[in-house]
């Protein structure tokens, strides 16, 4: 062997580089929202609410591109309708969804919910506000109505039911403050 120290000092760097640890950066903490959201009216992409007295903030943790934005809202349509939801979503499993509709909307005050409903993966699913569904309902008031900014901010409430589980959902103190 010629050369008998270039061939130890390869073996031993490979050697090396194979046992290096790998540090890795650390992981966003993910922790749910324990207080609701502020009532704020600048455009903040919040949404919260009790849902049968339990908080319920909009909220992905970590941020997932799947799903896109925690608060959405879709107003503005020719009939002036307008959809609201929000998701809740940690460590990329168990998303909730909660989404609101009212038929038309054209300025501050209170109006009735046309659609609600409430998706849970994680137990009873498809709680819904409808028609069909005796004692149902809910409403949403506009506090903040701004087209030249497309802020819109309010409250909301509502009582939703699953004929799956012959259950009902009551959600109260909602707030939301969404720039489109």
């Amino acid at each position: 062997m010629k050369h008998p120290r270039l061939l130890l000092f390869v073996l031993a760097t490979v050697l090396l580089q194979a046992t290096k640890c790998k540090i890795e950066p650390p992981k966003e903490e993910c922790e749910p929202e324990t207080t609701l959201t502020a009532p704020t009216q600048t455009g903040a992409n919040t949404m919260s609410c009790l849902i049968n007295g339990e908080v319920w903030v909009a909220q992905i943790c970590p941020p997932n591109p799947n799903l896109g934005a925690e608060v959405h809202a879709d107003w503005g349509l020719p009939d002036g309708g307008l959809t609201l939801s929000g998701v809740r979503e940690f460590e990329y499993n168990t998303t909730r969804i909660l989404s609101f509709n009212v038929d038309s909307i054209f300025g501050g005050g209170a109006y009735a919910l046309s659609y609600a409903a409430y998706d849970d993966e994680t137990s009873c699913i498809d709680y819904r506000v409808a028609h069909y569904y005796p004692g149902t309902g809910g409403t949403m008031t506009i506090t903040k109505f701004d087209r030249t900014n497309y802020i819109i901010a309010g409250t909301f409430e509502a009582k939703l039911y699953s004929p799956d589980c012959l259950d009902t959902l009551y959600v109260t103190d909602g707030r939301f403050d969404v720039r489109e």
